[in-house]
């Protein structure tokens, strides 16, 4: 991780994204960028020749007294534009390893297009994405990973290694299980639903400690844990609550427990319900 980029729109959350972000390049000395999008369809009546570029530098300006306050490396990006299409483009110029941001959901009106970016910038960007959720500022102490066992959830934990390397990290499988309504409209007989919900955790319990064993984790900082359920959101919304974390981790195009039509809809519905922040790689 050597080019990180914070984008902000200078609210509340996103001032918590940006100092976590500067906390992040110092521990890694990596260059860090904070990025500004003016909102041209907003301001393009304001903003016009002259008074746009001022609006520029003025912002820029901004922006830098900012690092020099911190004294971390880095430079500064504003651009008029549609906010997720200037964090993309710039990451791509920029050779950007990271991308961090604040997230409001879609109900806070003063937020609205924050949360809105985040989503999009989710969508199209290939790039490992820390969205801040909470306004916490300590270090992650229980990094909670959601694995289904593929190469995308691997490349997850490993960059949230690379980041955070002396949290404690919880890794988790919700593995899907019909409830026993469905079992028996499918034609399981209801003394074999036990069994199958038996072979089904034996199942995810051997996959998940295989995935384990291929890192260098020690016993001390790490937690498997299983948990059968029809939607992964809502377990995965359950482990953060019982297993107390701090930070969610998720690859997002894995194909093994989940069903292929459920990635996308997982990783949308856990941007707008998940009450901590969340790394997300998408591959």
């Amino acid at each position: 991780m050597r080019r990180i980029i914070a984008a902000t729109d200078f609210s509340e959350r996103a001032q918590t994204a940006q100092t976590k972000a500067i906390a992040i390049a110092k521990q890694l000395n990596a260059h860090l960028t904070l990025l500004h999008a003016i909102n041209q369809s907003f301001f393009g009546r304001i903003f016009a020749g002259d008074t746009r570029q001022l609006a520029i530098d003025s912002t820029k300006a901004k922006l830098r007294a900012v690092l020099d306050e911190n004294a971390v490396s880095g430079g500064v990006c504003v651009e008029m534009g549609e906010a997720s299409e200037v964090i993309i483009t710039a990451a791509n110029e920029l050779h950007a390893d990271l991308l961090i941001f604040g997230d409001h959901g879609e109900f806070d009106l003063l937020d609205f297009f924050l949360g809105a970016t985040a989503r999009r910038t989710v969508e199209h960007s290939l790039l490992p994405l820390l969205v801040i959720k909470s306004e916490r500022q300590e270090k992650y102490k229980r990094i909670l990973l959601s694995t289904d066992f593929s190469h995308h959830s691997k490349e997850a934990l490993n960059c949230a290694l690379e980041l955070f390397p002396d949290a404690h990290f919880v890794l988790f499988n919700a593995y899907l299980a019909p409830n026993n309504v469905y079992a028996n409209l499918y034609g399981v007989a209801s003394h074999d639903i036990s069994t199958m919900f038996e072979t089904l955790r034996a199942e995810a319990s051997e996959k998940l400690s295989e995935f384990a064993a291929e890192f260098d984790i020690p016993a001390e900082r790490l937690t498997l844990s299983l948990r059968a359920c029809a939607t992964p959101s809502d377990g995965i919304l359950e482990m953060i609550k019982s297993e107390n974390a701090d930070l969610l981790v998720m690859g997002t195009k894995g194909m093994g427990s989940f069903m292929p039509m459920m990635v996308g809809s997982v990783t949308d519905s856990l941007l707008r319900r998940s009450p901590i922040d969340m790394l997300i790689l998408k591959r």
